[in-house]
Order: C-alpha cells, then sequence, then structure tokens
C-alpha cells in the first residue's frame, strides 16, 4: 500500500518548492556537490509528498513527474556535462 495523505494536509505541485519536502532539495545538491545525474523513483498515490525526477550536475531540475500521475518519466541525459570532477577531488590516488 502506497504513502496517502491525510485529508486536508499540504499537497505539493511544483517541484523543490519552500512548503514541499527537504528530499527534492536534496536531490539537487546531491547532484550538484556530485556533478552527476540524480535519478528519483517514487509512486504516484495521491497526497505523495515528493515524486519521481531527474536533476542534472550542475543541480538544476531536468523534468519531474506531476504529482499523483502516474506514467512513466524519461529523460535524454548529456553525459558529457556529468564530470564527476567535485567528486573526484576526494579520491585518494595509491602511492
Amino acid at each position: 500500500m502506497g504513502y496517502q495523505a491525510e485529508p486536508g494536509s499540504y499537497r505539493p505541485v511544483t517541484f523543490a518548492e519552500s512548503a514541499n519536502t527537504f528530499h527534492e532539495k536534496a536531490m539537487l545538491c546531491r547532484a550538484a556537490e556530485n556533478t552527476c545525474y540524480f535519478a528519483s523513483v517514487n509512486c504516484a498515490s495521491a497526497g505523495s509528498g515528493t515524486t519521481s525526477a531527474v536533476v542534472r550536475p550542475d543541480g538544476t531540475l531536468q523534468c519531474f513527474q506531476p504529482y499523483g500521475q502516474e506514467g512513466l518519466l524519461m529523460a535524454d541525459l548529456d553525459l558529457s556535462t556529468a564530470s564527476g570532477l567535485l567528486a573526484s577531488r576526494c579520491r585518494i590516488s595509491s602511492i
């Protein structure tokens, strides 16, 4: 059984609005700090607090599935933008 929002509770409409769950903002941050694409897959249950989305390596939203609507979210990825540059700074090279 999927998540069902309480009657009269907040229902998100636009991704990463200030009243939405922090998870959406975290997705934007994870993509940017690792300079990689980030995809999140969620249920389309009525009143769900978040949805499926794809975030670009610069931390901007590429696309999201409308809240509460069943569907298949597809995105074309430009892999040349996923450099992993910031994450690579933390690699420990072998001696």
